[in-house]
């Protein structure tokens, strides 16, 4: 498998070299361009041909479709907003020491506040998130000095590279070669705590969607389903019935839909209706299921579980935010920006969460408010 494969190995037990070998060749769709980092390039004629034979149904999830959910737009906004804010620092001292004891690295290294493109150093950390949080990973370009240490790193986009069948990592220079493996001091891999949402919340991201579409639905249409009924005259031909139903649901698409007009041989009958807990209470739960999800508490997401908890102030959620959801992500970007191949022995990378969150209740001599439980 390679160093790569061996090291993905370790950061998730369980995985083996033949399941990241049948990762390589899973089919992936796509509408965006935006991929799995996992899998190799996809033609435009394969992606035709798997929603032919198989259906929207069986087509993986994109990260578009998980966007136009807005509890999942609301958890990637959450932390691609607090995590980049989080000042990135080199310190000196061994990795299980407590960052806040360690001296920093003076001068700091270069890459950490500078990128080899036009991008700033937090639209790397924002679109880094985003990777991990939906792909499960995410890649750096490294531009090295004469010591063999990066002195700039870049995201590379999510489809610009790949993991092959031996664990190298391919990337995609924009010369017309494609994908093509390189050398591991050119690149910085950050694997995620996870897989990714598009991979292990597939299905709940597809069931808040198809909420989303009831809610659609139910706002063109007041009376979800209609009988029309022949009760005089000849029998209407297939033709007829045909034109009707179509003029009739256009009808009651228009602005004055409510009013429609039947002679005396139809007759109409509204069968059943929306269900009213399901629009309101089915789209709360999936945003629950959302929060769960990324890991953070439900309120973050503005869903309401069995109870809810009201905070005194913005700090005190980005506290939480810290210990649930974003924890995991920290963890991972400053694991692998301090492995030696990064950082100089003797350093490690970590983000300041001290200096982020200002002063202490402890520092301070105040203790913020409990946090008041109401029943949602």
């Amino acid at each position: 498998m390679g160093l790569v494969g061996d090291f993905l190995s370790a950061v998730r037990p369980g995985v083996r070299p033949g399941d990241l070998q049948a990762a390589v060749y899973a089919p992936q769709v796509t509408q965006t361009g935006l991929r799995s980092p996992w899998l190799p390039p996809t033609t435009q004629l394969a992606e035709i041909t798997w929603t032919g034979l198989f259906g929207d149904r069986v087509e993986p999830v994109t990260r578009a479709e998980a966007m136009s959910v807005p509890a999942y737009s609301r958890a990637r906004s959450v932390l691609t907003s607090i995590i980049p804010a989080i000042p990135l620092r080199a310190y000196r001292g061994p990795l299980d020491a407590d960052v806040t004891a360690l001296p920093r690295v003076d001068p700091q290294p270069s890459w950490i506040n500078g990128t080899n493109q036009a991008v700033a150093p937090a639209l790397r950390m924002i679109q880094t998130v985003d990777d991990l949080l939906f792909y499960g990973a995410s890649c750096w370009s490294r531009v090295n000095g004469a010591g063999g240490f990066p002195v700039r790193m870049d995201r590379l986009a999510i489809e610009r590279w790949t993991i092959d069948a031996d664990g190298r990592i391919c990337v995609d220079n924009l010369d017309g070669r494609g994908h093509q493996p390189v050398r591991a001091n050119e690149v910085c891999l950050i694997p995620g705590p996870d897989e990714g949402l598009l991979v292990y919340a597939a299905e709940s991201i597809r069931h808040a969607k198809s909420l989303e579409r009831s809610v659609h639905r139910a706002s063109e249409n007041p009376t979800p389903h209609t009988e029309l009924r022949q009760v005089a005259g000849d029998p209407l031909t297939e033709d007829q019935i045909d034109t009707m139903l179509t003029r009739y649901a256009a009808r009651r698409r228009m602005t004055d839909g409510a009013v429609s007009f039947l002679n005396a041989s139809i007759e109409s009958k509204s069968i059943g209706d929306y269900d009213a807990h399901m629009l309101v209470g089915g789209r709360n739960a999936a945003a629950v299921d959302a929060a769960r999800h990324v890991g953070l508490p439900a309120d973050v997401v503005d869903a309401s579980g069995e109870h809810s908890l009201t905070y005194a102030n913005v700090r005190d959620n980005d506290k939480r935010v810290l210990s649930y959801g974003a924890a995991g992500y920290l963890m991972c970007i400053s694991g692998a920006l301090s492995q030696d191949g990064v950082s100089p022995r003797g350093q490690r990378v970590a983000f300041d969460i001290e200096a982020w969150l200002g002063s202490t209740p402890a520092a301070t001599g105040t203790t913020p408010p409990a946090p008041q439980e109401n029943d949602a």
